[in-house]
């Protein structure tokens, strides 16, 4: 599952939106515009390799040694910033665009006043249940497949996996 919510604004002036080779588009005041946040965090202008995860395909769940083992690839970690959001030690907050500071760099639960109250609910639901999840089950994948996202749901909030993922689960004793 992945986010796939829009932003929606409303134009507050008159201006004229300039974008990429020599375009632009003029927008009134009261236009509606909506913002696709899915498509800056996929900037490898903003992201360095966004769609790269280096531990995607070494991950191996080992039911008899009763623990989740993450295989790492080297090779993978050379290339890969293994946290994009922690610069020397510290929390990054200086990302950009054509040369610009971008104010909201990571937009999964909205931007601005409008950004969804219950998200640091979600993200510690999410967390509790991963940790459920290996804590009670043994778990193995059956088949090794790329997953993508279903495109017919985009900007209606989650975007769901395009198919099934096959995997084995069994109660620990």
């Amino acid at each position: 599952m992945s986010s796939a919510s829009m932003n929606i604004r409303i134009v507050k002036e008159d201006f004229i939106f300039k974008l990429e080779g020599n375009q632009e588009v003029s927008l009134r005041k009261e236009d509606w515009v909506a913002i696709y946040p899915p498509i800056l965090h996929m900037d490898p202008e903003v992201y360095e390799d966004p769609k790269d995860w280096p531990f995607r395909d070494q991950l191996v769940w080992r039911s008899e040694l009763k623990i989740v083992k993450l295989l790492l690839c080297r090779e993978a970690l050379k290339k890969y910033k293994v946290d994009r959001y922690v610069e020397n030690g510290k929390k990054k907050i200086a990302f950009y665009k054509r040369g610009k500071k971008l104010k909201y760099f990571l937009m999964p639960f909205g931007s601005g006043t409008s950004k969804c109250p219950g998200r640091f609910f979600a993200v510690n639901e999410m967390k509790l249940f991963i940790i459920l999840l290996l804590a009670y089950f043994d778990m193995e994948i059956m088949e090794e497949k790329q997953i993508g996202l279903e495109k017919n749901r985009m900007g209606l909030g989650i975007a769901l996996p395009d198919s099934d993922i096959s995997f084995r689960h069994k109660l620990k004793p």
